[in-house]
């Protein structure tokens, strides 16, 4: 039965394709795409699983800082909702705090551009148990999207550059954000400077067109739940494990969010 099994992958990561590169050996790893789907490194005789149900693709040739694996983006295929990951990170957690196959949007690497500790604002008024973080996938666009549920909250299209910020809103504890306009479309507002998406006007409009249209689906006659999801501040202090948006930094120092420890990075650069 091993031998038969051996030779049936044998001839499908043969006729793989190409896709992106093995952190190891350097050499392009092979996208098996009847399911389940998995990358596989022939040189190395590696093979990774990845998520289900979605379309897989590489993701501009960028590299994970911890172990040099090129990045993917998985999309599902029943909602918006998408996030990058690392093939190795993905099957093999980093970090103390990090459950396997979780993507980009819950690693607590402190500097990749990716990761959660990055790009997390707030928890997520939705599900009240993700956090929202910056879509760093989606720019040109810019959208928040929950790391648990499938909420996007889409933000303005005048928007041209946004850089999450480490401080934190005196009032709910979400990330302050450093905001660029496009000059041709928002000629009036070229810029804000910390400013808190649940409390600066600017975002609570968008916030409650979201939260409106979503109370209103939810209480269709056809759903049979009925209930609400509540205002934009939905998340609270509560639920987020701590201060700020569940960026903890771990170690001996001061917790903010989930305040995990990492005992260390493992492997790979930082």
């Amino acid at each position: 039965m091993d031998s038969l099994f051996e030779v049936s992958f044998s001839s499908l990561a043969a006729s793989g394709k190409p896709f992106v590169r093995c952190g190891k050996c350097r050499r392009y790893m092979k996208l098996i795409e009847s399911k389940p789907s998995r990358l596989h490194c022939e040189t190395c005789k590696d093979t990774y699983n990845l998520p289900q149900n979605g379309l897989i693709k590489g993701f501009k040739e960028l590299r994970c800082p911890l172990d040099e694996f090129e990045l993917v983006q998985y999309a599902a295929n029943n909602n918006a909702k998408n996030f990058t990951l690392c093939p190795y990170c993905y099957n093999n957690p980093p970090f103390k705090d990090m459950h396997k196959n979780s993507g980009c949007n819950e690693c607590t690497h402190p500097t990749c551009r990716y990761s959660l500790e990055v790009n997390g604002v707030c928890a997520c008024y939705i599900c009240k148990q993700g956090i929202f973080l910056l879509d760093v996938s989606a720019i040109p666009k810019y959208r928040l999207a929950c790391n648990k549920c499938p909420f996007v909250l889409t933000l303005p299209e005048t928007i041209q550059k946004i850089t999450i910020k480490s401080e934190f809103c005196e009032k709910c504890d979400t990330a302050l954000m450093d905001v660029e306009f496009n000059k041709e479309k928002s000629p009036d507002l070229l810029s804000l400077s910390s400013a808190c998406l649940l409390c600066h006007e600017y975002f609570l409009e968008a916030i409650q067109r979201t939260v409106t249209y979503l109370n209103n689906l939810q209480n269709r006659p056809t759903d049979g739940r009925g209930g609400a999801f509540g205002g934009p501040r939905g998340g609270g202090r509560g639920g987020r494990g701590g201060r700020g948006r569940g960026r903890g930094r771990g170690g001996g120092g001061s917790s903010r969010g989930r305040g995990s420890s990492r005992g260390g990075h493992g492997r790979g650069r930082n």
